[in-house]
């Protein structure tokens, strides 16, 4: 599988295009960061539970029947144990590089009907890691449409989320994000609390 690396100084990063242009390996200071597989095959087998993956066009879960969204009815296949719909549709499907860090995928027109395009731009800095997605509608109407990143880290760790919104559970979410409170607020670096499973939104992008 190909390996398309970011590095600079002690920071290195991996990511497989050919994988939905996952994060298969962050490395700081000669530490692993993430929980990165022994095969980068494993993605594919089981591509929920390793590195850091995109979720495009929506995150969480859909009903994998018929299901109402953005005036449309979509219907879209469970990829999930629980019969769902999760994490959207380009997490472990092949991208293109287009350049020196740089992926792009197009998707949907299928289940989902609207046809979309998603671009990645990935920069190493001494220290820091940089990934930006763009996600961008290319149907002749207004698309319904989430984008998120799932990491998993190794533990211990320390983590900050800039962000003052959260969906506290991912099996059974609100209608809408609720203000975070207690250990669901991230805003300060610290150790997360053990068993934290919540999509925090309106997060602030340096």
């Amino acid at each position: 599988m190909r390996e398309l690396r970011i590095a600079d100084g002690q920071l290195e990063a991996v990511l497989l295009p050919e994988a939905g242009a996952r994060l298969h390996r962050l490395r700081a200071f000669g530490h692993d960061l993430l929980r990165t597989p022994p095969d980068p095959a494993d993605h594919l087998r089981e591509p929920f539970f390793w590195g850091g993956y995109l979720m495009a066009p929506w995150c969480n879960r859909i009903a994998a029947t018929a299901t109402a969204v953005g005036g449309r009815t979509i219907r879209v296949p469970s990829n999930f144990p629980d019969g769902s719909a999760i994490h959207g549709q380009v997490y472990a499907i092949p991208w293109t590089v287009t350049g020196m860090g740089t992926c792009s995928i197009r998707a949907g027109g299928d289940g989902w009907p609207w046809p979309y395009d998603v671009t990645l731009s990935a920069e190493a800095h001494d220290t820091s890691l940089s990934l930006r997605w763009r996600l961008t509608n290319l149907a002749d109407e207004p698309m319904p449409a989430g984008i998120g990143f799932h990491p998993w880290w190794r533990r211990p760790i320390q983590v900050s989320v800039d962000a003052g919104l959260v969906y506290a559970s991912n099996l059974a979410p609100t209608l809408d994000p609720l203000p975070v409170t207690g250990p669901l607020d991230l805003r300060t670096l610290a150790a997360p609390a053990d068993g934290l499973d919540g999509t925090w939104t309106d997060a602030s992008i340096g």
